[in-house]
């Protein structure tokens, strides 16, 4: 009996050790259903969605892209002499000889290789079609612009016209065919109207303006204006989709500083007559300015359609195909 009391006192004992050694643990909540512990609740009942939120991410606010418009599309500069890039400036150059180191801006024949058919091929005489060939160094982002691609641009003779001497002026919701850049499912008949606005410090007395493509994704404003200095006609264009401006609201210069139009110039760089058969005598530079357009005339390699510029308008004609005229391709991708 001794021997079991002292085993029931070292038992007693040791578990009064074991009890003062560890600490008191706060219960932890049961469900009362099932018995088993709940999870721990947020202090802040809004905290932990919150948290999973942050951890997820909320979706940031898209950036609204530019507004792209059909001048966007057109080169800044004219192609240079080699025909591998652009020159750096508008600069006329001071000579009249293709091959003077002055001159940097190249003169193309409109396909070196049509309008000689039957002719020898002159040594260094590019064509203009051929600047974009595959693997030429121009090909993989320019081409060059179609008759209905450059009348994005400028209208053609035969409906509305730029003309700068002009004093009664207002058409309206003339229909002009264009194509914007290589999508051809712009290619439509759009309606527009053009005015002319004398302005006294413009440099040659009148200045046009004109709501084009309206009523459409295109819809913009533009002005046509002569620079004396840099003997160019400039092009000015600010996107309208969505807003209801008209003729009468757009037609002041405010109104495209104000709005940051994108701006290109056209300079007068002259031409070379027969430049097919290798002449590289520049004549009328300063007076006139020629760009070429891809497509011929009445389908046949004799004439093809070119940009033409000058201090009195700016139209679409065309040209026979052995002069030597600049080249200002247009972007593939914007």
């Amino acid at each position: 009996m001794k021997k079991l009391s002292k085993y029931l006192f070292l038992g007693i004992f040791s578990l009064a050790l074991l009890s003062c050694g560890k600490k008191d643990e706060p219960k932890k909540p049961q469900n009362p259903t099932t018995g088993q512990e709940e999870p721990k609740k947020p202090e802040n009942p809004q905290q932990g969605q919150q948290g999973q939120q942050g951890q997820e991410g909320q979706e940031k606010p898209q950036e609204e892209k530019p507004v792209i418009t059909p001048l966007d599309f057109v080169s800044e500069f004219a192609v240079n002499k080699a025909g591998d890039g652009f020159v750096e400036n508008h600069s006329i150059p001071k000579t009249s000889d293709l091959e003077s180191k002055k001159c940097l801006v190249g003169f193309f024949t409109w396909d070196e290789a049509a309008s000689n058919e039957n002719k020898p091929v002159v040594a260094g005489v590019l064509g203009a079609k051929e600047l974009f060939a595959e693997g030429k160094p121009l090909a993989k982002d320019w081409f060059l612009p179609n008759q209905s691609q450059w009348q994005s641009i400028f209208p053609y003779y035969k409906g509305a016209k730029i003309d700068f001497k002009r004093i009664t002026y207002l058409d309206e919701n003339v229909a002009e065919e264009a194509q914007i850049g290589l999508d051809e499912s712009t290619k439509a008949i759009y309606s527009s109207d053009y005015d002319a606005v004398e302005e006294p410090e413009a440099s040659n007395k009148f200045v046009v303006y004109a709501h084009r493509f309206k009523n459409t994704d295109w819809s913009s404003a533009w002005r046509y204006s002569w620079d004396e200095a840099k003997k160019s006609v400039k092009v000015e264009c600010v996107a309208l989709k969505g807003k209801s401006e008209t003729i009468a609201t757009i037609k002041t210069a405010e109104f495209f500083t104000k709005n940051k139009a994108v701006t290109r110039y056209f300079p007068c760089y002259g031409q070379i007559y027969n430049r097919a058969n290798g002449n590289t005598d520049i004549n009328l530079s300063g007076e006139k300015g020629y760009y070429w357009c891809q497509t011929s005339n009445f389908g046949i390699d004799v004439r093809a359609y070119v940009v033409l510029v000058n201090d009195k308008e700016a139209e679409l004609n065309d040209e026979e195909c052995h002069y030597g005229f600049p080249v200002r391709p247009f972007k593939k991708k914007i």
